[in-house]
């Protein structure tokens, strides 16, 4: 008699770092001392560029459990539209919109290493998201 084994794979899951402390998540800081520059301040950017309304004044990171990490901002709308440089639109929560905007800053950040590790990671964390769907178009092709 068999049995069939099935290998579960482990959820990845995100925690809000303190404001003032991101610097403690070790892969914030290698992006960042690589980089020799603000990220937050680049995501920001991105933010802006993508997201028609645009960010917020305070902003948040979440650290996920594979080393990853993402920035999204506070609002206190659900959803934002995000316009994607490929053409495409979705409207995702703001979590969502924050992962898609962090996922475009360290695609221009690459070849730096810990920025191609980093994405891997938030990418590994974005697919077990519900919103992957949509996450997955707006990052298509680029």
């Amino acid at each position: 008699m068999s049995t069939n084994r099935t290998k579960s794979k482990s959820v990845i899951q995100a925690v809000t770092v303190e404001r003032g402390t991101w610097r403690s998540n070790q892969a914030y800081r290698d992006v960042v001392d690589e980089l020799r520059f603000p990220l937050d301040i680049l995501v920001m950017n991105v933010y802006d560029l993508v997201v028609a309304a645009g960010g917020a004044t305070f902003w948040r990171l979440k650290a996920t459990s594979n080393g990853g990490f993402f920035l999204f901002p506070e609002k206190k709308k659900k959803t934002v539209e995000v316009l994607s440089p490929n053409g495409h639109r979705a409207c995702v929560s703001i979590e969502a919109s924050g992962i898609v905007a962090t996922l475009f800053t360290l695609i221009e950040l690459s070849p730096r290493t810990s920025a191609i590790t980093t994405f891997v990671r938030l990418m590994e964390y974005a697919k077990q998201q519900p919103e992957f769907s949509a996450i997955s178009s707006l990052m298509a092709g680029l």
